[in-house]
């Protein structure tokens, strides 16, 4: 260990020194032409580098970005979102010049040891150089907390001015006695030029906190959206850097209430009306996680437990390993141990390191359907990790923590760096749990099918016509269960004994007494729906011959789109006999019009309707009762709900998908269509091995 830390110094001296010193004359020490303002320590660099940047430009300034996220500057934008947190020497003047062409006066540039120990920031003085913290990382690279310690302080003798955090021991230390050094502090610490107290009044979602300026003998309080106790410290570094900056105490004050959240960073998950809550955090250190792990613990619910996704990075240090379990096991009930940059070391390895730092009482868990508290798992990996953690364990009042790549776009594995995003993974096995446990498939099947009476010569319904050998209301049941929706209901009515029969005693299904149409026909559903299904999809028993890629993809459609309805619509070139899907200028519905009730205008419309919906189930129950009956026919049209619900607009919100697979749509009223359909549907259908 000892020989690769004087390799590292050698090739620091002899590589990056020259690089830097050479990038900085190419570039002509552009940051000599801003206030710099680096921000370094263990935790809390990005949020706290974030935050310093959203103040400064709240006061009017024109100011520069540099963080492990991104570079932003008035003018421009470049997103990171890899493993280096400060950009090679090259890369990082090159970025100040481009802002010191666009007239940027400041710059807030967040700094890790590699990069000071490495000369990255060779010739850059900041005017304010802000410490976090101090604790227990990069010691594969440091080899000792001294040596890391010392790193960070080299950048204090060219700083103008220094602020750090009172509460970390070894930066009290190391600063209490130092005139230019500015302290701020959790704790009441006398030391402390800033002091920050939380109160308990609150109000829009924000924590009211008094801040003491201890030179000024001021106080004064603000509203802050973030009362964990390290963005707290975080916020108070942010705050005294500004005062001394001379930023007036009145334009902080919005700029405080309008703190904008930094990716990645205690990044809470819309769980769509789920029944707990899920975070994405970047914390990778035993002290960012047992922060991050006792603010979650505070905040979960009475039963709820605490359930946390975390590993450690492979050929780092090692010996924080155990330090993350010990850590995780004081606030966590339930831990899934999983992959995170693994490198070239074995997952498994690192995981059973980890184990270690757990106390005695906490036992490997083997039963996923019945998980016990001080419980961890073996889960190597990272998407199966983060799948079973909310498809599988998260109940009411649960709090799911996602722990180690926060913001990162990729994970390495070997020297191989894959594309990754913790916050994308988290909302795909949200979207499956939505999908498994809130979804249900509403099968229409009801209708006699009278237009395709000599197919079924009065012995059963249309549902029951075979399609290439099996009945349409099984394409339909197949269509529902390879999109993921195992809670179906069928709603039967007419030859209703038969389709009974059919189903089996393990399927749902409501019969509608009396065949008054589509709208109807969910009417008669709404009663028999179980108490969990938020969202409906509804098809027809007999249009249900499409790819189940396409139901699923409509499925995502309206769930990121917020939507309170969606429509399934497609483009036909000879719409004869169909509903016409009616929008404005806008690209917004209108309506849909059937073609008995079209005008020559509307006729000539070729978005079409499908008959596949999905609806909340609130929608359905605030509208269904409102559809007019169609008096030539006596029935009441499921398709009349949206006209209903767009004089609400704009509170209602529509989204119509359009998709155009030659089986959507996809229809059997004749003989002859019946026989045209399966032709077409040898040549497309994936469940005959065709292509799509």
């Amino acid at each position: 260990m000892i020989s690769k830390r004087v390799k590292q110094k050698i090739k620091n001296y002899l590589y990056h020194l020259p690089q830097a010193i050479i990038s900085q004359f190419y570039f002509g020490f552009p940051s000599h032409r801003l206030k710099v303002i680096m921000v370094s320590g263990t935790d809390g660099k990005t949020t706290t580098a974030s935050w310093i940047y959203h103040l400064l430009q709240s006061g009017g300034k024109k100011v520069g970005l540099i963080t492990t996220i991104q570079a932003k500057w008035p003018g421009g934008e470049v997103t990171t979102g890899l493993h280096t947190t400060t950009p090679s020497s090259w890369q990082l003047n090159s970025l100040i010049r481009t802002m010191v062409n666009n007239q940027v006066e400041y710059l807030v540039l967040e700094v890790t040891s590699h990069a000071i120990d490495q000369f990255r920031v060779w010739g850059i003085k900041p005017h304010i150089y802000v410490i976090t913290n101090v604790s227990h990382e990069h010691l594969d690279y440091h080899l000792t907390l001294k040596d890391y310690l010392k790193t960070k302080l080299k950048l204090v003798k060219w700083a103008t001015k220094v602020v750090y955090n009172t509460d970390d021991p070894h930066l009290y230390q190391a600063f209490s006695s130092l005139p230019k050094a500015f302290g701020v502090s959790r704790k009441n610490n006398p030391k402390a030029n800033l002091t920050l107290r939380l109160l308990p009044q609150k109000r829009d979602n924000h924590q009211l906190i008094k801040v003491f300026l201890k030179e000024k003998k001021k106080e004064f309080k603000l509203l802050t959206p973030f009362p964990q106790d390290y963005n707290l410290l975080n916020l108070g570094l942010a705050l005294q850097t500004c005062f001394l900056l001379n930023l007036p105490t009145k334009s902080l004050s919005q700029a405080v209430y309008s703190l904008p959240s930094v990716k990645g960073r205690l990044e809470e998950i819309d769980t769509g009306g789920e029944d707990f809550r899920l975070f994405v955090d970047f914390a990778h250190t035993p002290n960012g996680l047992k922060n991050v792990l006792s603010y979650l613990a505070k905040i979960r619910g009475k039963k709820g437990k605490l359930i946390a996704v975390f590993g450690a990075a492979g050929e780092r240090d090692r010996s924080k390993r155990p330090l993350m379990a010990k850590a995780a096991a004081k606030h966590a009930e339930i831990v899934i141990l999983t992959a995170e940059d693994p490198r070239s070391e074995d997952v498994k390895t690192i995981m059973k390191e980890i184990v270690k730092g757990f106390p005695p009482s906490w036992r490997e868990g083997k039963d996923l359907l019945q998980p016990q508290p001080k419980t961890y798992y073996f889960i190597a990996d990272r998407r199966q990790a983060i799948q079973t953690a909310i498809t599988q364990l998260a109940e009411e009042g649960d709090i799911v923590g996602i722990f180690g790549k926060g913001h990162e776009q990729s994970m390495c594995y070997g020297k191989t760096e894959i594309p990754w995003d913790d916050i994308k993974e988290a909302k795909r096995a949200l979207l499956e749990r939505i999908i498994k446990t809130r979804v249900t498939g509403v099968i229409l099947a009801a209708g006699k099918g009278t237009r395709i009476v000599l197919l079924t010569r009065n012995k059963t319904n249309k549902a029951m016509v075979p399609v290439l050998g099996k009945p349409m209301i099984d394409w339909a049941t197949d269509l529902l269960t390879k999109s993921g929706i195992n809670q179906q209901l069928y709603v039967i009515g007419h030859k209703a004994v038969i389709i009974k029969k059919h189903l089996g005693e393990n399927k749902n299904w409501v019969v509608q007494k009396e065949q008054l149409g589509t709208g109807d026909a969910l009417k008669t559903a709404l009663p028999a729906l179980n108490n969990k299904a938020r969202h409906l999809i509804i098809i027809n028993a007999d249009q249900a011959f499409y790819p189940s890629e396409v139901l699923i993809s409509f499925i995502n459609f309206y769930l990121k789109g917020d939507y309170a309805a969606a429509i399934l619509s497609t483009l036909k070139e000879n719409p004869t006999g169909l509903g016409r899907i009616v929008r404005n200028s806008k690209g917004n519905l209108v309506a849909i019009v059937e073609e008995s009730e079209a005008d020559k205008e509307t006729k000539k419309i070729k978005e079409i309707n499908t008959g596949t919906y999905i609806l909340r189930r609130s929608f359905v129950e605030r509208y269904i009762n409102q559809l007019p009956l169609h008096q030539e026919k006596n029935e009441y049209y499921l398709t009349d709900i949206f006209s209903v619900a767009l004089k609400d607009d704009p509170k209602i919100k529509i989204g119509v998908l359009q998709n155009n697979h030659p089986l959507v749509n996809l229809g059997f009223n004749t003989p002859e269509q019946l026989e045209q359909g399966e032709k077409l549907l040898k040549r497309f259908h994936p469940l005959l091995n065709h292509e799509v």
